[in-house]
């Protein structure tokens, strides 16, 4: 029996406790949850006191060269320091400052380097750097980054443009691309030059789409058009820049009003799930679908979620049965409890809907033009 038709019959589709582990795709966890969090900071009494400090992560248990983690920092003046000890026991190392990136509206990424790649264990605090007003502080993801990057791989040129402003684009909701689409027709999808993407850092490596795969985005959820352009710009600055990724992991994400855009181009291998990233075409909810934040999934989303699945079904052959979470693939909260829940209806509504159609022998998917 293949994988994706045997994993929902043993993990079922209801959200379980997660392990106290690390997750297979390097997210780092603190008691079996991850970094997300709210923190209040108040204008501090002396310049280099600690806000908060973070207790020593679970066990990384492979490699890893620097940390990186997001989230939203309304003050710049707050100060990231991160501390490793070795996997063999040991002492911390000292506290090391993390580089951060800011942009304008406050979302940010930062990264803290090691001289050397071992596993281990993290600490992670936040002091004060001359902090002047009160606000909240939000942490939405940390990820643990070894040595080695995406393997740079002969492929094909993506044929994108150096990043630009996005031109104007209709505010088509879920519910006018359900309307707009007949059930085997491409929906519309906010391209890559509309939303001002980077040139990949390596040519992309073509595959077959196969299978599916859910996640969130684990960060902001934008509802207007241009927060969430801004926030897929971001999405593509952390994987490149942070993660090392050769572009955005995810070939489709969908924002809270039911826009797709458009990641790498899905004829392609993304970055998304360790060890099954072949094939498998990974469509993200643009937000954070877990505790703390349980950002609520919205109607447009799901719709367009069909619509945008029964065009990969019916141009690709890719069965129904394999629309599979993040978590059914590896040790990860992704793509959140709230969301997750809802998968099994929409893999029933899929093979309900719209069959996945068979290839016949010499038969190519009928493949859009990017």
């Amino acid at each position: 029996m293949r994988l994706w038709l045997l994993l929902p019959l043993l993990l079922g589709a209801v959200p379980g406790p997660r392990a106290a582990a690390q997750s297979s795709d390097g997210a780092v966890t603190f008691g079996g949850s991850g970094i997300g969090r709210s923190v209040r900071i108040a204008p501090a009494r002396s310049r280099d006191e600690v806000f908060f400090q973070l207790e020593p992560s679970d066990p990384i248990d492979e490699p890893f060269a620097s940390v990186v983690f997001h989230g939203e920092m309304p003050d710049s003046a707050v100060v990231f320091e991160v501390s490793r000890r070795g996997g063999g026991g040991g002492d911390w190392s000292d506290w090391g400052r993390a580089t951060v990136h800011r942009r304008k509206d406050g979302r940010f990424w930062a990264r803290a380097r090691f001289s050397d790649s071992q596993p281990g264990l993290l600490r992670l605090r936040a002091r004060n750097g001359g902090v002047r007003s009160a606000h909240t502080l939000v942490l939405y993801e940390m990820d643990a980054v070894p040595l080695e990057r995406e393997e740079p791989e002969g492929g094909v040129s993506p044929g994108t443009g150096t990043p630009g402003s996005p031109r104007p684009l209709p505010l088509w909701t879920g519910r006018d691309r359900a309307r707009r689409c007949s059930p085997d027709a491409r929906p519309p999808v906010v391209s890559r030059e509309e939303w001002g993407a980077r040139p990949p850092k390596n040519p992309f490596r073509p595959h077959q789409p196969v299978r599916m795969t859910q996640h969130h985005t684990a960060g902001r959820r934008p509802v207007a058009l241009e927060e969430s352009l801004a926030e897929v710009r971001f999405i593509q600055e952390y994987h490149q820049d942070g993660r090392g990724f050769d572009d955005i992991g995810y070939q489709f994400l969908i924002d809270a009003e039911g826009r797709i855009f458009q990641g790498r181009p899905e004829t392609v291998v993304g970055a998304h799930v360790k060890g099954f990233n072949t094939g498998n075409v990974g469509i993200s909810f643009m937000g954070y679908h877990h505790p703390p934040f349980d950002h609520p999934v919205t109607p447009a989303q799901l719709e367009s979620l069909r619509v945008l699945g029964r065009w990969l079904i019916s141009a690709y052959g890719v069965p129904a049965e394999s629309y599979l979470g993040h978590r059914d693939l590896g040790q990860t909260d992704c793509p959140g409890d709230g969301l997750y829940r809802l998968l099994g209806g929409v893999r029933e509504s899929f093979a309900r809907e719209l069959p996945a159609r068979v290839l016949g022998p010499g038969e190519t998917p009928r493949a859009p033009a990017f």
